[in-house]
């Protein structure tokens, strides 16, 4: 990940937590844009003004996708894959060094780590309304840090593994749904994430970047103190928390986000 460059000036300042390489949001040969380069930390739009610049930033963003393209090995067919009624929906989970950083920042363990179950339970809600609006054909791409490919994902408690896939609950008479990794490279999964038709967060500036960038995707986001408010095509899912005991942080009552739900009328009306 590349840093915004300190001497930048920029008319609107943003803090660089996590950021797209320079290519990312320029075209070749074009001035560096490191104005446009960031993750926002900003829990309410009016706080740095990111409401108001979004569609600029998504136009310069899609506007460059072909020198985009260009710095990249696409894995993936096309984009807009429901043309021939494959929906991809991309899922952050966020583990790989969540652990060791969590060891020393205890006070952020019940807002960063999310239980696996409220991945299944959103998955679950999502296939069925997928079946309903007649979509049968489905691939699960599962980002995660320390997975074992195709579903096998670190639990939250003890950062074993454990089968995504088996947790899942869907009609398999009438829908076929794929579990499929990531890329390992950065800037390919970031892509592979924007276009895909779904994407369920995790609360890290990785999927929430996402979220402000991309249009095509219907966003559901895992809230936190980044906002989703002022995104269009993202819906802030409802969630319910359960204290557990999480051994591999010595931690004996954690209350983590458990299981969630979302807006299935906004869903629609997005999809």
């Amino acid at each position: 990940m590349t840093p915004l460059p300190e001497n930048i000036n920029c008319s609107y300042k943003f803090t660089p937590i996590i950021s797209l390489p320079d290519e990312a949001l320029r075209a070749k040969n074009a001035e560096p844009s490191g104005c446009v380069v960031f993750t926002i930390r900003a829990r309410k739009p009016s706080e740095r003004g990111v409401g108001i610049h979004l569609p600029y930033y998504r136009r310069l963003f899609e506007g460059n996708e072909v020198a985009r393209r260009s710095t990249i090995k696409r894995k993936w067919e096309q984009p807009n894959s429901r043309s021939n009624n494959v929906v991809r929906v991309a899922v952050h989970m966020r583990r790989g060094d969540l652990k060791s950083f969590l060891r020393g920042h205890l006070d952020e363990t019940e807002i960063r780590l999310v239980h696996e179950n409220m991945y299944t339970s959103t998955l679950n809600q999502l296939l069925m309304k997928l079946a309903e609006l007649k979509t049968y054909q489905v691939e699960v791409r599962l980002y995660c840090e320390g997975m074992q490919p195709p579903a096998s994902v670190p639990k939250a408690s003890d950062w074993s593994l454990v089968d995504l896939s088996e947790m899942v609950i869907f009609n398999s008479a009438i829908q076929n749904v794929t579990f499929l990794p990531a890329s390992e490279d950065t800037l390919e999964a970031f892509d592979e994430m924007c276009f895909s038709d779904v994407i369920i967060t995790a609360p890290s500036g990785f999927s929430h970047l996402a979220s402000v960038l991309c249009n095509t995707p219907v966003i559901l986001g895992v809230p936190f103190r980044l906002s989703y408010d002022y995104i269009p095509n993202a819906i802030t899912l409802d969630v319910e928390r359960e204290v557990i005991t999480v051994p591999a942080l010595a931690f004996p009552n954690a209350s983590l986000t458990y299981r969630a739900s979302f807006n299935e009328t906004q869903f629609e009306m997005l999809w």
